[in-house]
């Protein structure tokens, strides 16, 4: 084969790669914002605005947006969220985390952090799916919210 060909053969395979990631999360994003929407609004009605994206072609995904701090309370009462000190390691392995801004578990100064449990039955959406994690990240002086989760298998 000739290095022309192989050229092409390699260009037109991470095309189709770069493709399906984009695919994925444009397929999923939507099914994302609805089940973190469910998950936010189980006890109280929130009208919340959320940026959602899928990582890669994976079961992480995470969104962002401003929520004030009493809608934030909520959930974190309603999830059943544990506070993450700096002082405390998560039990979570901090190299799954997205690292985005907002998002990155390295940044504490000034962000709160709150983990739910692996796969609590606070995370069971009313489809029957379920995350298997969710992370909250809140930057008190602006209401930037950050949550990340993971979707369960089976």
């Amino acid at each position: 084969m000739n290095s022309i060909a192989t050229w092409v053969i390699f260009i037109s395979l991470n095309l189709v790669l770069a493709s399906c990631e984009s695919l994925w999360n444009a397929g999923n994003r939507g099914g994302l914002k609805n089940d973190l929407t469910e998950l936010i609004n189980r006890k109280q009605q929130a009208s919340v605005d959320l940026t959602c994206q899928m990582v890669g072609t994976t079961r992480t995904g995470m969104c962002k947006g401003v929520i004030p701090f009493n809608i934030v309370e909520n959930i974190v009462s309603t999830l059943h969220l544990l506070e993450v000190t700096n002082d405390q390691p998560p039990d979570y392995d901090y190299e799954s985390w997205i690292s985005d801004g907002l998002c990155d578990p390295k940044q504490t100064s000034g962000i709160r952090r709150f983990k739910s449990k692996r796969r609590a039955t606070e995370l069971q959406l009313q489809n029957g799916s379920s995350f298997e994690y969710l992370i909250l990240f809140y930057e008190p002086s602006s209401n930037k919210t950050c949550i990340q989760v993971s979707y369960a298998y089976g």
